[in-house]
C-alpha cells in the first residue's frame, strides 16, 4: 500500500496486494492538536483470468442413482466453478428448466437423480472460477441418454428436497413432476 501525499494536506492511498488473499491494514491519522483515528481497510488482491479445462467436462451416471459432472481445471485454487442442472426435454438442451445449482462457492459436481427427472435429459452448466477470478462463461454437457425409471435409486414415495441447492430462479409454468 502507498500513501501519496496531497498539496490539500490529505493523504491517497493507493492499494496493492500481490498476495492470494485479502488483507487487512490498519491506517491511523493524528492532527497536529494530537487527536486520532483509524480505520480498517481490507485489500483484496487483483482479479487473474479465470481457469482453463485441463480435463473437458462430460457427466457420468453413478450406480447409486446419480449424476457426477467429471471434470478437471488448469488452476493453483481451489475450485469455486458455479455448476447448475438442467431438465431438457431432448439430447440437445432444448426447453432447459434449472433445478439444482451451487452456492457459497462449492461446485455442485453430484446431482442425485430423483421421480421428477424421467423422460427427461439432464444438462449441466459449468463456469470455471477461483477465489481470485470472476466466473467464466459456462460450457455446456448433456447427458447422452433420457432418464428412466430404472436410474431412480430413492424411494420414489419420499421426496428428500435439498434446500441448499435447489434452485430459485423463477419458472411460472406448470408442469407435472417438478417439484420432485
Amino acid at each position: 500500500m502507498i500513501l501519496k501525499p496531497q498539496p490539500s494536506g490529505s493523504c491517497s492511498i493507493i492499494p496493492t496486494n500481490t498476495e492470494n488473499d485479502a488483507k487487512k491494514v490498519v491506517i491511523n491519522a493524528t492532527t497536529q492538536l494530537g487527536l486520532q483515528a483509524a480505520s480498517v481497510l481490507t485489500i483484496n488482491p487483483s482479479f487473474l483470468n479465470p481457469p482453463t479445462f485441463s480435463k473437458q467436462p462430460k457427466i457420468i451416471k453413478n450406480k447409486n442413482g446419480s449424476l457426477h459432472l467429471d471434470y478437471s481445471l488448469d488452476i493453483e485454487f481451489e475450485d469455486q466453478s458455479l455448476i447448475s442442472w438442467y431438465r431438457c426435454t431432448d439430447k440437445y438442451g432444448s426447453n432447459p428448466i434449472e433445478i439444482s445449482v451451487s452456492r457459497l462457492n462449492k461446485p455442485l459436481k453430484t446431482y442425485k437423480l430423483s421421480q421428477g427427472d424421467i423422460d427427461y435429459f439432464i444438462m449441466a452448466k459449468i463456469s470455471p472460477k477461483h477465489k481470485r477470478c470472476h466466473a467464466s462463461e459456462p460450457k455446456t454437457v448433456i447427458f447422452s441418454k433420457k432418464i428412466t425409471s430404472k436410474d431412480i435409486k430413492s424411494n420414489p414415495n419420499i421426496l428428500e428436497p435439498d434446500f441448499e441447492t435447489l434452485s430459485a430462479k423463477n419458472q411460472s409454468q406448470v408442469i407435472p413432476r417438478f417439484g420432485l
